[in-house]
């Protein structure tokens, strides 16, 4: 059907119809891959135009680099890219790639949970939770552990949740870090309890940091807890709570 619809538009357009357009967008694919800490990305479009994009946030044009293979990125950057046909451009295809020194680095789940690495992508989810950049958690705590490789040093730790309190989606009731250098000995070096939720809490995206004196550090675990026990003022009253993950970060 995708092969045949650039006839089928070609109809629509001596006829002068209008119809959505978005299907003849960049289309992206994010994979991490935490053995050589890149995001590799790959870009296409459903008839095989040429490609061309940019990595420093500058619109791309026809002189841009054009796509041959797999984009791997190691570092913090603006992905913009456009496919040029005869009838004009596409849309601007634009993703905000941030690393920090949990990026692309190993994780393991000490619960369990499908979709870890969603957690170190370097990708932010937005206030659409449902695109699968968010990690829902439910009845169980996100217990990560992430492989610095080396000791590296770190001063702060972070989690970055997503609240829409209608749909039992709360926010942490609590955050700690500890650091190991060997993998199985870990020391506590900060944590935080957070308040209950009250009916006066909005929706949104929010980011908990715990910062602390500079340690060297080869693993990090970073608990999250939930609500296990949503206050009686909200229609969910004594049932668990979910939380929603996009990204865990070391500065």
């Amino acid at each position: 059907f995708l092969k045949r619809l650039p006839g089928l538009i070609a109809v629509y357009d001596i006829n002068q119809y209008n119809y959505a357009k978005h299907i003849f967008q960049v289309k992206s694919q994010y994979i991490p891959d935490t053995e050589a800490n890149v995001l590799n990305v790959v870009l296409s479009t459903i008839d095989n135009t040429p490609v061309y994009y940019t990595l420093d946030g500058s619109e791309p044009t026809a002189s841009s680099n054009i796509y041959t293979d797999t984009l791997k990125i190691g570092q913090s950057c603006t992905l913009k890219a456009i496919t040029i046909r005869p009838n004009g451009s596409s849309a601007v295809l634009k993703e905000d790639i941030k690393f920090n020194k949990a990026t692309m680095q190993p994780i393991t789940m000490q619960q369990p949970i499908n979709g870890k690495n969603t957690l170190i992508d370097g990708l932010a989810g937005s206030r659409n939770y449902r695109t699968g950049r968010w990690i829902a958690f439910y009845q169980n705590d996100l217990e990560a552990v992430i492989d610095l490789q080396q000791e590296t040093p770190i001063s702060k730790a972070w989690v970055r949740t997503y609240a829409e309190i209608g749909e039992e989606i709360l926010d942490l009731r609590e955050l700690s870090v500890a650091i190991s250098n060997d993998g199985k000995g870990y020391k506590e070096i900060k944590s935080e309890v957070y308040p209950v939720a009250s009916k006066e809490d909005r929706n949104g995206i929010y980011t908990h940091e715990l910062s602390f004196d500079t340690v060297q550090a080869h693993y990090v675990k970073i608990i999250a807890r939930p609500e296990y026990d949503i206050p009686t003022w909200h229609w969910g009253k004594g049932r668990p709570a979910f939380i929603f993950v996009d990204e865990i970060g070391l500065e």
